[in-house]
């Protein structure tokens, strides 16, 4: 599962639950209103249906939930309205799988993931979702080696990084 806050609240994506005979994976999402201690399904996902539901990650930006969904050989950029409890697609979409993402700003920064899903090697590049012109573009600058499994935090003006995998050994 994975979760982002907005306005005191706590919303959670996806999951799964493992049982001795089986998995069952969780694509709703759920709203846990932390003042009153209470917890909600806020919506049935089903189109744009969230990809997976384990190894996605969010983040808020303007009262918005932004949800990097896997999806093939990319990741989707979803939007969720907390307001309105609608999730739509952005339309854009980042190559990789499993970045790290921080907000800060109008932007959200990715940074490193797997070039794909069965590869065994990270990514270096930094990419720039905008979420007001729904664009993604890569930096120049890139890690200084290749990072995966990784949070990332933003504190002020600055985001942080904390190392899952990386290249550098």
């Amino acid at each position: 599962a994975y979760s982002a806050v907005v306005d005191g609240k706590i919303y959670t994506f996806g999951g799964m639950v493992s049982t001795s005979s089986s998995l069952t994976y969780g694509y709703d999402i759920f709203c846990y209103d932390v003042q009153n201690d209470t917890i909600e399904k806020v919506v049935e996902t089903t189109n744009p249906k969230i990809e997976s539901a384990t190894m996605n990650t969010a983040c808020a930006v303007n009262g918005k939930i932004y949800i990097f969904s896997h999806s093939g050989s990319s990741i989707a950029i979803l939007m969720f309205d907390p307001v309105t409890n609608t999730l739509t697609s952005t339309g854009a979409t980042a190559s990789g799988y499993y970045p790290a993402v921080a907000p800060y700003g109008q932007y959200i920064y990715c940074f490193g993931g797997k070039p794909n899903a069965g590869s065994s090697n990270y990514s270096s590049t930094v990419k720039r979702f905008d979420t007001v012109t729904n664009t993604v573009e890569i930096l120049s600058g890139v890690l200084p080696y290749g990072i995966n499994y990784t949070a990332a935090a933003t504190v002020g003006t600055n985001i942080y990084l904390f190392l899952g995998n990386s290249d550098s050994r």
